[in-house]
């Protein structure tokens, strides 16, 4: 009997430093994966000159590069970058390289002339990755100090005032067969909270979305209206 309580022991310590190990060699990895995400993602240099969209690209090779989204109040300066597809960028970096962090990505069916534009990107629990700082505009007073957002283009600077935050399972807001002044009523009316900001049919629409967790919708959705041309 006590060889058997012996090996049962035994087997317990095994399985612990087995678990343990995997442990480290997950948190190693992760780590890993987070540095090389900062290192290939975030934008450091000025934006001063839209010439600085062609240096990314040759920098990365790659020409999917299309513009750099910069929110201040988050210290978010990163480059967007646009697929054949939605499905691309979301398991890989702007280098190229397979990471679960993806990059941001505009979506597909929109450009820079586009009536709506809607960027991507992911949300993680375990990761500081780009839009969980989106977050931050759940809370109204954020938003108050916060509500303009630049997005650079080889055309120029575009800013665009936030006029609705939207947590929804809905994808009414994507939904590019429906009409524009429908998507607009939707974004609007499903505000968290009055922006008290004005947006018409005429408006062009810039869409940030990520996922969302611990909240009833599945899906964070800030929208803005751009007020420069």
């Amino acid at each position: 009997m006590k060889k058997l309580y012996y090996l049962i022991f035994i087997i317990l310590i095994v399985i612990i430093l087995y678990c343990f190990f995997k442990s480290v060699i997950f948190y190693i990895d992760n780590k890993k994966i987070e540095v090389s995400f900062k290192e290939t993602n975030s934008v450091s240099e000025s934006f001063s000159n839209s010439d600085v969209i062609l240096t990314y690209r040759n920098k990365y090779n790659n020409d999917d590069i299309i513009g750099i989204l910069v929110i201040d109040g988050l210290n978010i300066n990163e480059l967007v970058v646009k697929g054949v597809d939605n499905s691309y960028y979301l398991n890989h970096l702007v280098d190229g390289r397979v990471s679960v962090l993806g990059s941001l990505f505009m979506d597909y069916r929109s450009d820079f002339s586009s009536k709506q534009i809607n960027i991507y990107g992911h949300n993680s629990r375990y990761y500081d990755v780009v839009f969980k700082r989106l977050e931050k505009y759940l809370d109204k007073d954020f938003y108050k100090d916060n509500r303009y957002i630049s997005l650079i283009s080889e055309d120029g600077v575009f800013t665009y005032e936030i006029f609705s935050i939207n947590v929804t399972n809905s994808e009414n807001h994507l939904d590019f067969s429906s009409s524009f002044s429908d998507r607009v009523k939707y974004l609007k009316n499903n505000s968290l909270y009055d922006t008290g900001v004005d947006v018409s049919y005429d408006d062009y629409l810039l869409v940030l979305q990520t996922c969302i967790y611990n909240r009833d919708g599945d899906l964070l959705v800030i929208s803005a209206k751009r007020v420069n041309f």
